[in-house]
């Protein structure tokens, strides 16, 4: 069995559970693992081959540029998003967790614009979703404009950025002035 048999197979359920484990609060005391869990668990590290790390390379791929650490914060300052909550990823999976699943929540901290294909971009890892620009003829569509304004902002600003650390996304500074939004906006201007 290899990762995209996984990801096949696991389809949404593995997006919702890893979305389910990056936004448990860490503050709860951790308690110990079953046997039953310990058990499942060493199954799944035995049967995938945890040691390919092709899908480490195939997620950073594409990387153009990002903000330092990912840190998101509003205008009065306060955090809006930030992956320094999410360090504890960097290590081994306890036994009280999936190791597959702990391998797709440490791929989900690559974080920056990526350049997927000719005229598509997508903004990672500045929240729980994913922003997908597309270049059109005459302006920029973005595709899901992530949970909050101040992330997709943060998103944006990496496009509208010309000479980012000394790589140009090659957008035309004209057709960054339109852009339209489709999909949905997870609670941006709700409540």
């Amino acid at each position: 069995m290899n990762w995209r048999t996984v990801a096949l197979k696991t389809g949404i359920g593995l997006g919702v559970a890893v979305g389910l484990v990056l936004l448990a609060p860490r503050a709860q005391a951790q308690e110990d693992a079953t046997a039953m869990t310990r058990r499942s668990n060493a199954s799944v590290a035995q049967q995938l081959p945890f040691q390919d790390s092709e899908d480490f390379e195939d997620a950073r791929r594409g990387f153009v540029a990002t903000l330092p650490d990912a840190t998101i914060r509003s205008s009065d300052g306060r955090v809006v998003w930030s992956l320094k909550d999410y360090e504890f990823l960097k290590d081994e999976a306890p036994p009280t967790v999936n190791p597959s699943l702990w391998r797709v929540a440490r791929l989900n901290l690559n974080h920056g614009l990526f350049k997927v294909t000719d005229r598509i971009y997508q903004i990672r890892g500045f929240d729980i979703s994913n922003m997908d620009i597309i270049e059109g003829d005459t302006g920029l569509i973005v595709i899901d404009p992530l949970i909050s304004a101040e992330v997709a902002r943060a998103g944006l600003t990496l496009l509208t950025v010309t000479d980012f650390g000394g790589l140009d996304v090659g957008i035309p500074q004209a057709m960054r002035r339109s852009i339209d939004f489709a999909a949905n906006s997870h609670g941006i201007g709700a409540g």
